[in-house]
Parts: C-alpha cells; sequence; structure tokens
C-alpha cells in the first residue's frame, strides 16, 4: 500500500481497537462504554514504548491477534443476531484474513486456537440459551456460513505465501521453522550434548563442530570459519 512500517502497524491496532469497541456496543448497545473501551485500548501506554519501535514481528502480530479475536467474536454474533448478510460477512472476511496474517508472523500462531474455540462454541451456545424457544435454524445456518467464510479466508493468505514460497524457492510451507526438513535438522542439531549454552544462541559452535567430525552430510554447510575453529581445537 506505500505505508510506512509503523504507520501500518499503528493504523492495525486503531483497526483492532475499533472492532472491539464494535463488538461490545454490538452486544451491550452503550455507546460510551464502546468508546471508552476504544480509548483504553487505543492509548495503551504498552504500544508507545521502546519495544514499539523496533523492527519486530511482535508489533504487528499483537495487534492482529486482537484485531482476529474481536472480529471473529462480531461475525459470529452479527450472523446470529442480524439477518442482513453484509452485516457479518464482511465481518468474517475481515476476521479471516486477519487470522490467516497473523499465523504467518510467528511460529506460535496456534497458541490462539483456544481462545478462539471458546468465542466459536460459546457464543451460539449463549444465544440459544437467551433466546430459548425463539432460536432459529436461518439464524443457525448463517452462523455456520459466517465460520465457513473465516475458514476460507484464513486459508487464502497462507495459501498465497506457500504458491510464492513454491514458485521462488521450489517448496511449497509458509513457515520454514516448523515445516519441512529444517525442523528436525534443527531438533537433531540442538540435541548434541557436551557444550555450555548460551543466551539466544540456541547452536553453538562447540555443538557444530561436533557434529562435523561425524556427518558428512553437516560437513557439506559447513563454513570456513568452522574449518579455521577445527583446526585450532
Amino acid at each position: 500500500l506505500g505505508w510506512q512500517l509503523k504507520v501500518g502497524e499503528q493504523l492495525t491496532y486503531l483497526l483492532a481497537a475499533a472492532v472491539l469497541a464494535l463488538a461490545i456496543w454490538s452486544t451491550t448497545r452503550r455507546l460510551a462504554t464502546s468508546v471508552a473501551a476504544f480509548v483504553v485500548v487505543a492509548l495503551d501506554p504498552v504500544s508507545f514504548d521502546s519495544q514499539g519501535a523496533q523492527l519486530i514481528r511482535d508489533n504487528w502480530q499483537g495487534s492482529l491477534g486482537l484485531l482476529f479475536v474481536s472480529a471473529v467474536f462480531l461475525a459470529l454474533h452479527l450472523a446470529l443476531t442480524r439477518r442482513r448478510w453484509w452485516s457479518w460477512a464482511g465481518a468474517a472476511i475481515l476476521a479471516g484474513a486477519s487470522g490467516g496474517v497473523y499465523w504467518l508472523c510467528r511460529e506460535e500462531g496456534a497458541t490462539i486456537l483456544p481462545g478462539i474455540a471458546i468465542i466459536v462454541i460459546g457464543t451460539p451456545l449463549l444465544w440459544g440459551r437467551a433466546r430459548g424457544q425463539q432460536a432459529r435454524l436461518g439464524a443457525l445456518g448463517r452462523y455456520g456460513c459466517a465460520l465457513a467464510l473465516v475458514g476460507v479466508t484464513f486459508a487464502a493468505p497462507i495459501v498465497a505465501v506457500r504458491a510464492l514460497n513454491a514458485q521462488h524457492y521450489g517448496v511449497s510451507i509458509a513457515t520454514e521453522t516448523t515445516e519441512g526438513s529444517y525442523p528436525a535438522a534443527y531438533a537433531d542439531w540442538t540435541r548434541v550434548g557436551g557444550a555450555s549454552t548460551t543466551h539466544y544462541v540456541p547452536i553453538t559452535t562447540a555443538q557444530r563442530l561436533a557434529v562435523y567430525r561425524v556427518s558428512p552430510a553437516a560437513r557439506e554447510i559447513e563454513t570456513e570459519e568452522a574449518i579455521d575453529a577445527l583446526h585450532t581445537a
């Protein structure tokens, strides 16, 4: 879109705060409460600390996580309480797209799924309990359509990234640290014992040198620096 990175991060966060406020308004119909929620979230001091100025994935992922959770609830709630399809379809598309991008941001994206599961299961249960005998199959049908739309738009950015990686790198994966051959190799190297650990250094020089001595495959990626260190040892 041509925006600066930090501007995009802040706009994503403000959008997430707005969707959260809209979700609160759709359930309470209290404008003051919704506005207060938006102001509190939008002006959270954590968004303006030193980490917020750094180029790290966490800054955008946090905003996407809030947007994903809020939009999922809004979409499903509107599907149960509103007959007009556009009222929940837009929220469902926003929820799915933000969730898919959230999944791509970091390797531990699955940690958000329990919270999403509570929303998916709890929202129709509470709605049905409140409606009693007045619950209608039409509303449940809209709920299913909204849930399916979230799933399709969630998968779309992940499929797109896989296709691009297949085109440019020859492997159809989204994140190499959790898919393909890399995780297995990473696990093998980090399990090599007999070396002291170093903070933020998962595979030390001592571990690499130990593997080079016994593995022809590992020696294929041995660098000149590692060769010099081996000779010195």
